[in-house]
């Protein structure tokens, strides 16, 4: 069965409506009070408002005078002892996924701010806080559009396909339902609708590798993968008993990708980089995405 936020069906927390999605406390912090409806807007479109990251809007200008930054908190899992575990294949994926929904948060508040002609949103940095601890950074990305003033000029428009060709909610549930019947596996999907609608899949298969080493195209085509419509896509392969096995992303507004093996249900890969030929590796390829 499809899950959508509640908005796609009835208003409601996709609604824009701060105090309904946010009853308690607003998880965005900095900026003007037009900077923080924007991101306040772009997270009540995520299908889990009461779980949402913590945002902090600031100043940057390293990468453009007038600039904004967003610092993006999101709580994940603790790292357990084992890396071989499956509570470590668990927190990895919680990462990762973690790590795309920053990704597509920041493109659409980038892109709505430039919509309300704000002060240009061009960097955000995400921190992961596990536990009573002080947030880790992990990793940040710089987003400014070309003319926005970033000295190492990295910015890029979005590509014209976004938003184009998109399917309605019943056409992608035929899609899904089409391909997990072809594959022989189930599926949970959620949308996020940020700004454009972000579809994440997670596929639970009994034999992972099998489905990985080719039939996950069925799935990709499904979600246009490596068309460019959906403001970004992620699809996490399980296996039976829900322990993750693989996961690949895409955040198309600011052009972020990924892809990761995080068990060995995956396959092993023989031979040197880049001749990945695990089926893990091939379902990287299959999405046009470098593995990891």
């Amino acid at each position: 069965m499809l899950a959508v936020c509640a908005s796609l069906l009835t208003g409601g927390c996709g609604s824009g409506d701060s105090a309904a999605c946010f009853p308690n406390s607003s998880p965005v912090s900095g900026g003007t009070a037009a900077q923080r409806s924007v991101v306040e807007h772009v997270l009540c479109q995520m299908p889990a408002p009461k779980t949402s990251p913590h945002v902090r809007i600031r100043s940057a200008p390293e990468v453009a005078s007038g600039g904004v930054g967003l610092d993006i908190v999101a709580r994940v899992p603790p790292q357990p002892a084992s890396p071989t575990s499956p509570a470590a294949a668990a927190s990895t994926y919680a990462d990762e996924r973690a790590s795309w929904q920053a990704a597509v948060l920041a493109g659409a508040v980038r892109d709505q701010s430039q919509r309300q002609h704000l002060p240009h949103v061009v960097t955000y940095k995400l921190y992961y806080a596990a536990g009573a601890g002080k947030p880790t950074f992990q990793s940040q990305g710089r987003i400014a559009l070309p003319g926005w003033g970033d000295p190492e000029g990295q910015g890029s428009f979005p590509p014209k396909t976004l938003g184009h060709g998109v399917p309605t909610d019943a056409q992608l549930q035929t899609r899904l339902n089409q391909a997990a019947a072809k594959t022989h596996t189930t599926f949970e999907p959620i949308i996020d609708d940020p700004l454009g609608k972000a579809p994440a899949v997670v596929i639970a298969a009994r034999d992972p590798r099998r489905l990985l080493a080719g039939p996950i195209r069925q799935y990709l085509d499904a979600v246009a993968f490596t068309q460019a419509r959906y403001d970004g896509v992620l699809i996490g392969v399980t296996d039976a008993k829900h322990n993750p096995v693989w996961i690949a992303s895409s955040a198309v507004r600011i052009g972020n990708t990924g892809c990761a093996v995080l068990s060995a249900e995956a396959g092993t890969n023989h031979g040197t980089f880049p001749s990945f030929n695990s089926a893990g590796g091939r379902a990287c390829a299959a999405a046009g995405i470098g593995f990891s």
